[in-house]
């Protein structure tokens, strides 16, 4: 095998490849549009769970037991924006001037007298009504149901201790430090599922490496063949091996660019940090770049048509990208697509990534991922040289 001539090889296929014009724009302008769409779509660069508004409609004589209620509320994770219930236009706290009662869409009503009411040991009734669907209302209505049990709970408690529930009773109740307390700390390192930019990002740039090269790659294989340029290849002084070794470098070259170029976007644009194990990073997607070489040389040379390599290239990255877990986590999934996934060299790709930039799990926990994608090239690629063929 001659390197040398291989590299020649390489270098002029990359540069004709990166000659047309379509290459060129799937290389390095559409990878950044699609980061933002999905990305944006799919919670853009919110990485955890945000307080959400609940609009309180506040009578002029509800009493100190609303205050109380807003407290229990905003633990609960809520937070109150309080209205005049004579006036429910304009926020007196906590939201923006410009929206109404009306416009929030998790909504309390509190009933007039409400502390009076209590006071005199009568029910009052609290109204509350969210819009979101029906798992989300559910979650809503439980966190205020907790809020206003809680309330309950320390009118008892100060009913217990024989004081009359009052402003100053229910100061000293929540100044009092708890008898039982709950310590909360991690058992281990966080493994929510990605979202936004997090997901779109790699998921992406992983889809389009696979695309670039089953389309690009494999077409500009097969249209060298059809036009006899391999022919002339063959009646030069080169070995067979030579010529495909040159051509998966070339074609890995342009994996190479394609990668480089996205996580360059995803840096810059999206704020995403490749670390803290960019180089373990690197060699998966190294990885997972050379098996799409190989996937692009047994497609290139098998495919007949432009028409027949494009439909299955596009069918098959699409395929593989969606099963894979490039368009959504997969860790949201049912289990039996987190299974398919887990057999799929994209869902070995997209675990890696997760696994080296969200969960921080260190680069030895991908070393699994790395050998399967290198050992599924090395299959695809001595399968490449054996289908290769001239014309």
């Amino acid at each position: 095998m001659n390197l040398k001539r291989a590299l020649f090889i390489a270098r002029k296929d990359l540069s004709y490849m990166l000659r047309d014009r379509t290459t060129l724009i799937w290389l390095a302008v559409m990878p950044g549009l699609f980061f933002y769409f999905i990305g944006t779509a799919t919670g853009g660069a919110s990485s955890g769970p945000t307080r959400e508004n609940v609009a309180v409609k506040r009578p002029a004589d509800a009493g100190f037991l609303a205050d109380q209620l807003a407290l229990r509320l905003d633990q609960a994770g809520l937070n109150v924006v309080t209205f005049d219930a004579g006036d429910p236009t304009v926020p007196l706290s906590g939201g923006s001037p410009e929206i109404a009662f009306d416009g929030y869409c998790r909504q309390l009503t509190l009933p007039p007298g409400l502390t009076d009411t209590v006071q005199r040991g009568e029910p009052a009734q609290i109204q509350y009504q969210s819009c979101r669907d029906e798992l989300g209302a559910e979650f809503d209505k439980l966190r205020a149901q907790r809020a206003v049990y809680t309330t309950l709970a320390d009118i008892i408690a100060i009913g217990s201790a024989g004081e009359g529930v009052s402003q100053a009773a229910m100061d000293d109740l929540n100044a009092t430090p708890r008898a039982l307390q709950l310590q909360v700390r991690s058992a281990g390192k966080r493994q929510d599922p990605p979202q936004g930019f997090q997901q779109a990002v790699p998921g992406t740039m992983v889809m389009f490496t696979l695309l670039l090269l089953l389309t690009s790659g494999a077409i500009d294989l097969m249209i060298e063949r059809q036009r006899g340029l391999l022919t002339r290849l063959a009646s030069a002084p080169l070995l067979r091996r030579d010529i495909v070794l040159g051509k998966w470098l070339g074609k890995m070259a342009l994996a190479v660019c394609q990668i480089a170029i996205g996580m360059t976007i995803g840096w810059l644009l999206f704020d995403i940090s490749w670390q803290p194990d960019l180089p373990m990073i690197v060699l998966l997607l190294l990885a997972w770049a050379s098996v799409c070489t190989s996937m692009a040389l047994v497609l290139g040379s098998l495919g007949r048509t432009e028409g027949q390599v494009a439909g299955v290239g596009i069918l098959l990255a699409m395929l593989l990208a969606g099963l894979g877990g490039c368009w959504w986590p997969i860790e949201i999934a049912p289990p039996w697509m987190q299974t398919l996934a887990g057999l799929l060299p994209t869902g070995w790709t997209m675990n890696g990534l997760h696994h080296l930039m969200l969960f921080e799990s260190g680069a030895a926990a991908v070393v699994p991922e790395v050998l399967a994608l290198t050992g599924l090239a090395l299959v695809l690629g001595v399968l490449a040289v054996r289908v290769f063929r001239y014309q």
